[in-house]
């Protein structure tokens, strides 16, 4: 799959400091990654978050214009309608951080965050003030439910999508400024409370503000869908909640597997044709699936039947890959249920099953 984008921008724009009390927040454990924002500066508050949008026959181009420290921004992209559509039919089964890494807005985020790091450059500012400038644009864009947008609860969409749109909810947003900070090297993590997101930056024990503590980095809070919030200030609403805290990775191969089948025999024997779907729902390409088909018999660790198919050379994200096995057999009358396994050389075991049932 190509990259769908085409960008034109023009900004300007200039930032300051934050300090707000020191906090810990409980959170579970995970992995951690990346480097960490040493600095901490004060912005004021963000007044105007609007966006246009100008509709051609195929593309649209949105301005993003919003006001930071007194200084009027505005950037300007434009997006391929094609690009967008074949956004829309990818799947929603998958892992946030597959969001976050999605290999085929590389491009876009790429190129935003080099626009600020020059941006940054420009007026004598340090690398770590650059995520001020990123978290500023992103609290900038509307809020944008779901089912107002995409016609579904809990549709979280891709940094394209979001921008596309000019807006999202707190996951949407969550999940594009943790791809803008990811990019530019910064360890980030999605901070999960009870029907809400957020992002947390990895930060030295020198700033000030609300973080979680996991395995053994301190994760500053980014709260992203409304302007004016900090860095360390978590909303009130959300503060007494435990949060489940998930850094970003890097990008991995995720399996997802579909199949149907149907059984047919005889007084003796009965035998089960099963077709399997498997889909690369991760962010980088799988090496060397194999999948692995079983009727499994109810005593542990035993089978009836079983089929290993070749090893499939490797798995684009997004590729779907479909196998046809038939001819597994059970005895008439014995009690069984199909079980599929994948995996791949650089990429986790996935198993399915169906219920049991009587040959």
């Amino acid at each position: 799959m190509a990259v769908f984008l085409i960008i034109l921008f023009l900004i300007v724009t200039s930032f300051g400091c934050i300090d707000t009390p020191m906090q810990e927040v409980s959170a579970d454990e995970n992995t951690e990654q990346n480097t960490s924002v040493d600095r901490v500066t004060d912005p004021e508050p963000v007044n105007l978050s609007r966006t246009d949008v100008k509709v051609n026959s195929k593309s649209i181009t949105r301005y993003y214009r919003w006001e930071y420290d007194n200084t009027d921004f505005s950037v300007e992209y434009e997006y391929d309608t094609d690009a967008y559509t074949a956004y829309s039919l990818r799947s929603r089964n998958r892992d946030f951080s597959h969001f976050v890494n999605d290999p085929y807005d590389d491009e876009l985020i790429s190129m935003i965050t080099a626009q600020m790091a020059e941006l940054a450059k420009s007026k004598g500012y340090s690398r770590d003030e650059i995520p001020y400038i990123v978290m500023a644009f992103v609290q900038s864009l509307p809020y944008v439910s779901d089912s107002a947008s995409a016609g579904f609860d809990e549709y979280p969409r891709f940094p394209f999508e979001t921008l596309y749109h000019g807006g999202g909810d707190c996951e949407d947003s969550s999940i594009l400024l943790a791809a803008l900070l990811y990019d530019m090297g910064y360890g980030v993590a999605l901070v999960e409370f009870p029907g809400h997101m957020g992002v947390g930056v990895k930060g030295a024990h020198a700033l000030e503000g609300s973080y979680f503590n996991h395995s053994g980095a301190r994760y500053y809070y980014l709260e992203t869908t409304n302007s004016g919030w900090e860095v360390g200030m978590i909303p009130d609403e959300y503060a007494s909640f435990e949060a489940s805290v998930r850094p970003v990775l890097n990008s991995y191969p995720e399996l997802q597997i579909r199949f149907s089948g149907h059984a047919r025999g005889n007084n003796y024997v009965t035998y089960a044709d099963v077709d399997v779907e498997i889909t690369n729902v991760g962010s980088a390409a799988i090496e060397d699936l194999v999948i692995y088909a079983t009727l499994e018999s109810t005593t542990q660790n035993m089978v009836w039947d079983y089929l290993q198919t070749d090893t499939h050379e490797g798995m684009d994200v997004d590729e779907t890959v479909t196998y046809t096995i038939s001819n597994l057999k059970v005895p008439d009358g014995k009690i069984y249920r199909v079980g599929i396994w994948a995996w791949g050389s650089n990429s986790e075991r996935k198993y399915v099953y169906s219920e049991w049932t009587t040959a």
